[in-house]
C-alpha cells in the first residue's frame, strides 16, 4: 500500500471514529434537561429566635426537595439574594456587600460592594448572572428615588450602569442572550410596575407596563427559549413574558401556593426555581420563605423546606448548577471532540499533500 492510499485509509477510518465519537456525545449532551441531576443551593438567614442579629446560612438541598447540608456564613448580615456563575455562589446582604463562597460553603471573600454607589437608601440587594458568567445588581429602597443598577465583571469591579429618572423601585434585573438588560420597576405611584429595558451599554431603550402583575418582586430571563419571568409577591404567582422580539408579550401565568419573592432559571435546562413567602399567625405572626420548582407548564415540581422549625423557615432566594462531577463529564466530552476534530484536520491535510 502507497503512502497515499493508507492516508486516505487512516483518514477514512479517524472520520468514522469521529462519526462515531461525535453521535454518542450529542447524544449524552442532548438527552434533555433530566439528563443531568442539579444541586440547589438556598440563601436565608438566623431570626431573632436563634440568634443575636440576622446572621445568613446557605443551603443545599437535592432537587427532590430534601436539605442536605446548612453552613453557617457569619461574614454575609441578612443574606436575600443568591446568585452563581456555574462556579462559585454570591450572596447579596440586605443592604451592603455581596460575599463569595464556593459550593461547600467555604469564604471566598467580599466580591464587591456598589451599595453606596446606588443611590440614597439602597436597601433589598438583587442579584443574578447571565450566561457569560457577568453579575447584574440592584437595590429596591426605601423611597421613589432614582436608584442605579449595575453589571459588574469577574473582579467585581463596574463594567456598566443602568438608570433612568423614572426607575425608581429596582426590584430585579437580568439579561437577554442578545445582552439588552432587563429592569424590573416596582412602584405603586409615578409610572408604576413596569420592564425597562437597556442596551448593553446602558442606554434606555424602552420600558412596559406589566398589568398582568400586581406587585413585582423579581425577575428571571431563559437566554435560550426568550422568555422572561416575573416573581409576583401579591398575584402568588410566577408571570412568564415572551421578549423575542423585545417587548415583552404576556404568555401564561404560573400559580403559586404563596406570595413570589423571588425566581431562577437554571440556564442549561430551562428548569424554573425560586422562593415565596406566606403569613402565618396561628399561634404567633411569623413569615415563612420556601423554595419551590415549577414547571414550565404551571404544575408545583417540589419544595425546598429549610430543616427547621415552621417560624424558623428563611429560604429566601435559590439557584440550580450542575454538580462538579457531571461537569468534568461534561468538559471532557469537549475536549475529546476537539481533539477528534483537530486530527481529523490533519488527516485531512496528509491525504490530500498539505503540509502536516
Amino acid at each position: 500500500m502507497n503512502s497515499r492510499l493508507a492516508s486516505i485509509v487512516r483518514l477514512s477510518n479517524e472520520r468514522k471514529l469521529v462519526v462515531a465519537i461525535t453521535v454518542v456525545s450529542l447524544a449524552v449532551l442532548s438527552e434533555g434537561p433530566e439528563a443531568v441531576a442539579l444541586t440547589v443551593f438556598g440563601v436565608g438567614f438566623k431570626t431573632h429566635a436563634e440568634a443575636v442579629g440576622l446572621p445568613s446560612e446557605l443551603y443545599r438541598f437535592s432537587e427532590t426537595g430534601p436539605m442536605e447540608q446548612r453552613w453557617d456564613i457569619p461574614e454575609s448580615y441578612y443574606g436575600l439574594s443568591l446568585a452563581t456563575d456555574g462556579a462559585s455562589l454570591f450572596v447579596g446582604e440586605f443592604a451592603g456587600a455581596i460575599e463569595r463562597y464556593n459550593f461547600h460553603g467555604g469564604y471566598l471573600g467580599e466580591f464587591a460592594d456598589v451599595s453606596g454607589l446606588a443611590g440614597a437608601n439602597a436597601r433589598g440587594q438583587n442579584l443574578e448572572t447571565d450566561a457569560a458568567g457577568s453579575i447584574y445588581v440592584n437595590f429596591g429602597g426605601q423611597s421613589s428615588l432614582p436608584r442605579t443598577s449595575f453589571r459588574l465583571d469577574a473582579s467585581g469591579s463596574v463594567a456598566q450602569s443602568f438608570s433612568h429618572p423614572e426607575l425608581v423601585f429596582p426590584r430585579g434585573i437580568d439579561a437577554a442572550a442578545n445582552g439588552d438588560v432587563y429592569i424590573l420597576n416596582n412602584a405603586g405611584a409615578g409610572v408604576g410596575n413596569r420592564i425597562f429595558r437597556f442596551s448593553a451599554n446602558g442606554a434606555h431603550v424602552d420600558d412596559f407596563a406589566i398589568p398582568e402583575v400586581d406587585n413585582p418582586s423579581d425577575i428571571a430571563i431563559n437566554e435560550a427559549n426568550g422568555e422572561l419571568y416575573v416573581a409576583d409577591g401579591s398575584g402568588n404567582a410566577v408571570h412568564v413574558y415572551d421578549i423575542s422580539f423585545g417587548m415583552p408579550a404576556y404568555l401564561d401565568t404560573l400559580a403559586l401556593p404563596g406570595h413570589g419573592s423571588d425566581v431562577f432559571v437554571e440556564p442549561r435546562s430551562g428548569r424554573i426555581f425560586g422562593s415565596y413567602f406566606t403569613v402565618e399567625n396561628k399561634p404567633v405572626l411569623h413569615v415563612r420563605d420556601v423554595g419551590f420548582e415549577v414547571s414550565r407548564d404551571g404544575a408545583l415540581v417540589t419544595h425546598f423546606v429549610e430543616d427547621a422549625p415552621s417560624q424558623f423557615q428563611t429560604v429566601a432566594g435559590l439557584v440550580a448548577v450542575v454538580p462538579e462531577p457531571a461537569r468534568a463529564v461534561l468538559v471532557t466530552i469537549a475536549a475529546g471532540l476537539t481533539w477528534l476534530r483537530r486530527r481529523f484536520a490533519h488527516a485531512l491535510r496528509r491525504a490530500r499533500g498539505g503540509a502536516p
